[in-house]
């Protein structure tokens, strides 16, 4: 495999991965929970691809990682669109656009990939061996970061419990307790989107993977892109706003516990 096709390989790959991740985001944060997201391949994809990919499907691919940021945003939104890429259930497609596009993508360009394209993302979609987005509150689980319940989920999935085969894609950076669940599960390597600056244990708080004590090191990478960065850091703000407006007209934190305690079901994510 040319080093042009690794790179383009895995800048389509990045971007499709954290694309899913924003949608399923955007359901949590629909259902009250905390928009984080994230989804599990197979470590070999890139490899598996390069192999089985077309000329047409390589050419295609090609075009696309060299499109504008704005205007890669929204071809993969159409796409998106298509029939059957993915369970509607979990990732709807979202109806308007996210970001103002400054470089439109013209009709003969669009009409020249969409579909093989859209071939390329049903094929990776099918790859997906899990995903799942944050839902500490809708099941009241301590555990229930998305990437601790898409450990478990995979790890009875494979009947083991070392995920070395296997690479986490997640829009924010993992917090302290998924950053050690991912140790223990020996997991591949972790690509995030965002830096969790209040919480994140990869890069912004601590270096938890960096720990020369540990017997396990996975591999991570921060995946900074304009578009994706943009659409990821304004759903968060969004939500966390929201929730600040929602805590404030629900009165005192001991108020608040009351009324947790009553419904069944909190307000605000715990800090």
């Amino acid at each position: 495999m040319s080093d042009n096709l690794n790179s383009a390989l895995a800048d389509f790959l990045d971007y499709f991965c954290f694309r899913l991740c924003h949608q399923a985001a955007q359901t949590a944060a629909a259902v009250g929970e905390t928009p984080i997201a994230a989804l599990i391949l197979p470590h070999n994809i890139r490899r598996r691809l390069a192999e089985i990919l077309t000329e047409e499907q390589k050419e295609a691919i090609f075009n696309f990682v060299s499109l504008p940021s704005a205007a890669k945003f929204t071809v993969s939104s159409r796409i998106l669109q298509q029939k059957d890429l993915l369970p509607s259930a979990l990732l709807p497609v979202a109806a308007g656009r996210t970001e103002a596009q400054p470089n439109e993508v013209t009709a003969s360009q669009t009409d020249f990939f969409l579909n093989v394209q859209a071939d390329i993302w049903a094929l990776l979609a099918r790859e997906i061996v899990g995903y799942r987005y944050n839902q500490r509150e809708e099941e009241q689980n301590i555990f229930g970061h998305c990437e601790c319940l898409l450990l478990r989920e995979i790890s009875q999935k494979i009947n083991s419990r070392r995920l070395t085969d296997y690479d986490l894609y997640v829009n924010l950076e993992p917090c302290l307790l998924c950053a050690a669940a991912l140790i223990s599960a020996q997991i591949a390597e972790v690509h995030f989107l965002l830096r969790n600056d209040k919480a994140g244990a990869l890069v912004s708080r601590s270096n938890l993977f960096d720990f020369n004590w540990l017997n396990y090191h996975p591999g991570y990478k921060q995946y900074e892109d304009s578009c994706l960065s943009t659409a990821g850091q304004t759903l968060l703000r969004s939500f966390f706003r929201q929730l600040r407006q929602r805590n404030r007209a629900a009165g005192s934190k001991q108020v608040r516990k009351k009324s947790y305690q009553q419904h069944g079901k909190t307000l605000s994510s715990p800090n």
